[in-house]
């Protein structure tokens, strides 16, 4: 029998074209920009979320754009765990970060970093590093009469880095990787490492 409610019937219709195409309106909003309609950023800060935890340790770096798929970077790490008077005995004990009476350190280098994704300071990057490093050498505790050694020396090597910049802003960033380098100064009896291997973890923000 044929509907008598005409009203009804387009209703219904109307309805079943929403719900029909709904999926495509849904999926048409969730595709995301071309990689060419993102903005190109020129400076990137970030700092390793650790340092906001423990003066003992400060990480951070800044890197500026210098050309479409090419960036130039300065990071630095200072590990410098405290010593903490015992008072029962007058020796010194480590902070809780000093893991195994850990030497101190600091450590600073420029990157030249080239991304082959063919955009600057975003995703995947590797680049040489130089840079210089310095080192206390730890003191046994409970040792009076042992004195800290401090040595330097320049380095040399390699970063290789993700990063990624979200947001509807596209401004905050994450990054992670790891770092390589060798230490050119090596002298007899050094306490220094003839080399060192060192993750990267760092959150910030794109300018």
């Amino acid at each position: 029998m044929p509907d008598r409610h005409p009203v009804r019937l387009l209703a219904a219709l109307v309805v079943a074209a929403t719900v029909a195409a709904a999926p495509a309106r849904v999926a048409a909003q969730q595709v995301p920009a071309p990689a060419s309609e993102l903005p190109v950023r020129n400076v990137v800060v970030q700092v390793n979320p650790f340092t906001l935890i423990t003066p003992d340790f400060v990480a951070g770096e800044i890197e500026f754009g210098v050309g479409s798929n090419t960036s130039l970077g300065v990071n630095a790490l200072h590990f410098w765990p405290r010593r903490n008077r015992n008072t029962d005995d007058d020796t010194w004990i480590p902070s809780p970060f000093d893991f195994d009476e850990f030497d101190r350190f600091t450590n600073v280098d420029v990157v030249l970093r080239w991304y082959p994704g063919g955009r600057r300071l975003k995703n995947l990057s590797i680049g040489p590093s130089v840079g210089y490093y310095r080192q206390v050498s730890a003191v046994p505790s409970g040792c009076q009469a042992c004195v800290s050694r401090t040595e330097e020396s320049p380095t040399i090597g390699f970063q290789f880095d993700q990063r990624w910049i979200i947001g509807s802003s596209q401004r905050f960033t994450i990054g992670l990787g790891v770092g390589a380098q060798r230490l050119l100064n090596q002298p007899e009896n050094t306490d220094l490492p003839f080399a060192r291997i060192f993750p990267r973890f760092s959150m910030g923000w794109a300018f």
